[in-house]
């Protein structure tokens, strides 16, 4: 876990440079620009990040309750954020941050795997409306009050679509339980075998316990989807949670004198969301913001330099802030050490 953290800190080092050279090549005088920004513009962006960072760790925390799991807010708020600290290192479409909850509950909270992944079935469903939804809410709201420049109109369908598509091939899954065991049993074979490859271990996939680790999840799992209104209700609350990375946005670029409609910014945000998860890179890092950069151009002309400190000063507080917090967690826990205890026993 430290040589993961170390490499993280190496990435963010590079993250800040890349900044640095574009604008270097854009004539824009970067750190300048950041005196100018109204620390409390910044003050409510953190605001609006721990609003967002709340909703999320209490919509996990009743997702595990729901699975029978009666875990301390506290720890779950940990794995929230080691798990987010995984999925930002991570491609996007890859779901290692939710393992990584899970692997942190049951390693220090004793958590069973199969509730767990009954609960992290029913939040990334909860994601999955949740964000279907707020996207065309935000989409309607962003061409009746603001209007969509037609050339950015199709990737702001195409984000719908996305959404709308991937939550009902995931829903579809779920209810398919045959099909996800063969997906899954696919999926693990090669796994282990990187696994073994890079730490050197003996990991063998065991097909009858994990059949049994399989079906134990699924009966968590069917109870927990039965309660519909509990879907819902995290699918509304993850609303909290995206609304926090729009209101965080728009006061930042606020703070640098720059007078944006709302829901543009909103706009904005749910285009350049999906094409960082589209482009498959963790955390989508130089794709959401050259995406948010020029399309916030198109709904606030002449912006481009306060809009590249903005979204810098963003992506710090919603993506990196979360990695060095995450990352520390899972050095203070010493979960590298239990890794390689693990690979031994």
């Amino acid at each position: 876990m430290s040589r993961r953290y170390l490499f993280t800190v190496v990435v963010f080092v590079l993250w800040i440079l890349g900044f640095q050279v574009a604008s270097s090549m854009g004539g824009i005088d970067l750190w300048g620009m950041f005196l100018r920004v109204s620390p409390w513009s910044v003050l409510v962006g953190l605001t609006f990040y721990v609003i967002s960072a709340s909703a999320g760790i209490f919509i996990l925390y009743r997702a595990l309750g729901y699975a029978g799991v009666k875990a301390p807010f506290k720890g779950v708020a940990k794995g929230w954020i080691f798990g987010s600290f995984i999925d930002n290192i991570s491609p996007t479409v890859a779901p290692l941050g939710q393992v990584g909850i899970t692997y942190f509950m049951e390693r220090f909270y004793d958590v069973a795997y199969s509730k767990s992944l009954a609960a992290i079935g029913m939040y990334v469903s909860a994601w999955g409306v949740g964000a279907s939804m707020f996207s065309t809410v935000g989409i309607i709201l962003a061409h009746l009050f603001v209007g969509i420049p037609q050339e950015y109109l199709f990737f702001a369908l195409l984000a719908l679509a996305f959404y709308f598509g991937a939550t009902i091939v995931w829903l579809l899954l779920l209810t398919k339980k045959e099909l996800m065991r063969r997906i899954v049993h696919v999926l693990v074979r090669p796994y282990n075998k990187v696994y073994n490859l890079v730490r050197k271990g003996d990991v063998t996939f065991d097909s009858h316990v994990y059949d049994i680790m399989f079906d134990r999840s699924y009966a968590s799992l069917d109870v927990v989807m039965r309660n519909k209104g509990h879907l819902f209700t995290s699918a509304a609350l993850f609303w909290i949670l995206q609304l926090g990375q729009v209101t965080c946005l728009y006061f930042i670029i606020m703070g640098f004198g720059v007078s944006v409609p709302f829901f543009g910014i909103l706009m904005v945000h749910v285009v350049s969301s999906m094409i960082s998860l589209l482009s498959i890179i963790p955390s989508g890092l130089f794709i959401y913001e050259t995406a948010i950069v020029k399309l916030t151009e198109a709904v606030a002309p002449g912006s481009g330099q306060a809009i590249l400190a903005a979204v810098m000063l963003h992506r710090l507080i919603f993506v990196w802030l979360t990695n060095l917090i995450g990352g520390a967690i899972g050095v203070i826990q010493g979960i590298g050490k239990l890794e390689k205890r693990r690979v031994l026993s």
